[in-house]
């Protein structure tokens, strides 16, 4: 015969440990892209790379409004952008239009990941590390 006060605490030092090695997703790179290269300009098409250390739970990101809601640039992106998954770890923003706004700054624009988002590890167990994150890199 099983001993429930055995059992039940074995039950809660696995799921302790479990819990302990869970991790926040962290943002790494936000890479900049003209996919095209057809202009050397910030244009309608050009993709922002964004990778994660660790598997998300890919909260949605398919409009402006939902990427505004996880994400929050320095510099405006423009009037509006998509969004989508390409794996876990890696999201991706295209610029759906520019109009009336300058190109982000390579180099210095920066993203915050917001504390109040929807992104979370693949578990949906952890926030995704809440922060400022590096500049943006590469070229339009």
């Amino acid at each position: 015969m099983i001993n429930i006060r055995f059992y039940s605490l074995i039950m809660c030092c696995c799921l302790f440990v479990l819990k302990a090695q869970s991790q926040a997703p962290v943002l790494q790179t936000i890479v900049a892209s003209d996919p095209d290269n057809l202009d050397g300009i910030y244009s309608l098409g050009d993709v922002f790379t964004l990778t994660f250390d660790l598997a998300t739970n890919q909260a949605a990101i398919n409009t402006k409004a939902e990427i505004d809601a996880i994400f929050a640039f320095s510099e405006n992106l423009g009037a509006n952008y998509t969004g989508s998954w390409l794996s876990p770890t890696v999201a991706e923003i295209t610029i759906t239009s520019t109009a009336n706004h300058a190109a982000p700054s390579i180099g210095s624009t920066t993203v915050d990941v917001l504390a109040a988002s929807s992104l979370m590890d693949a578990g949906n167990t952890i926030a995704a590390t809440a922060g400022t994150y590096g500049a943006i890199t590469g070229s339009f």
